[in-house]
């Protein structure tokens, strides 16, 4: 694990590991057998539910995953019956990607300067993006807005200050950041305050439909050293009993410990991309 200190004039985490390239990336998602993991993360059912929830399946709606990696989550909303597209700067991925799935609408672009049309999708899904930009996420929810079809959906999670953040901040745990002008050589990504970042949003247009907070486990695991031992056996473990259990743990300590928040917001029925 990388270290973590506090960015109190800007009141957010600062995790150091590994910088966020797409060098990283695309070794990171790199695997011996790309199509059944592909298949496998694409079985996840959460985020092509949560669509659901707000935009019925119909060829006609248009999904953007802006970061999808290796594009699991596009193939889930294509089968799943919506006109599904991937963006991410992660080239060598999204080439094996579309070797593989060539019927899957996935290109290489990057989230600041996406390469359709204004007004062009019903959802945007963004998954863990905007906290690895270190001069900040105001240039992707703003190119969000301008492709996002007025009534349309912006469907966002990042990492979060949770309860449990909160009161390790209040107990002075982490060590103070000091603010260089430039990215730290090992900056990977941050924690951010969600009600900032939610207050940008509606500053843009959006409007809030719900928040829910993810991974628990993950939280408690970054935070509290003492339980990565057990976690660690959790995650690990075969035993389906094991696991339904730790799913379960990681559902029940999300309000307090998750690692990240999901936003579902709305664009104004009215919004315009010219007016921003």
């Amino acid at each position: 694990m990388g270290t973590t200190q506090y960015d109190r004039t800007r009141d957010r985490l600062v995790m150091f590991n590994k910088a966020a390239t797409a060098e990283f990336w695309d070794s990171l998602w790199q695997s011996d057998n790309l199509r059944k993991q592909i298949e496998l993360e694409s079985a996840n059912s959460f985020y092509v539910a949560q669509t659901q929830r707000v935009l019925p399946a119909n060829p006609d709606t248009r999904v953007l995953d802006a970061g999808c990696g290796r594009g699991a989550v596009v193939l889930s909303h294509a089968r799943a019956g919506y006109d599904a597209y991937g963006i991410d700067f992660a080239a060598q991925t999204i080439d094996a990607a579309r070797q593989l799935y060539p019927e899957l609408k996935l290109s290489v672009a990057d989230v600041r300067q996406l390469p359709f049309e204004d007004n062009f999708f019903s959802a945007y899904w963004s998954l863990g993006v905007i906290e690895h930009f270190y001069d900040g996420y105001q240039e992707v929810i703003v190119e969000a807005r301008r492709v996002i079809k007025p009534g349309g959906f912006l469907l966002i999670t990042f990492p979060h200050l949770s309860g449990l953040r909160k009161l390790k901040i209040s107990l002075r745990a982490y060590e103070q950041f000091d603010s260089p002008a430039s990215a730290p050589i090992n900056f990977y990504q941050f924690a951010l305050n969600y009600r900032k970042v939610l207050h940008e949003l509606q500053q843009l247009g959006f409007e809030l439909r719900y928040r829910r907070s993810l991974d628990g486990l993950k939280g408690l695991n970054d935070e509290v050293a003492a339980l990565r031992p057990l976690i660690k056996t959790i995650l690990h473990s075969r035993s389906r009993l094991i696991q339904m259990s730790g799913a379960a743990l990681s559902e029940a300590f999300a309000p307090v410990a998750g690692h990240i928040v999901l936003l579902v917001l709305q664009l104004d029925k009215s919004a315009a991309s010219a007016d921003v």
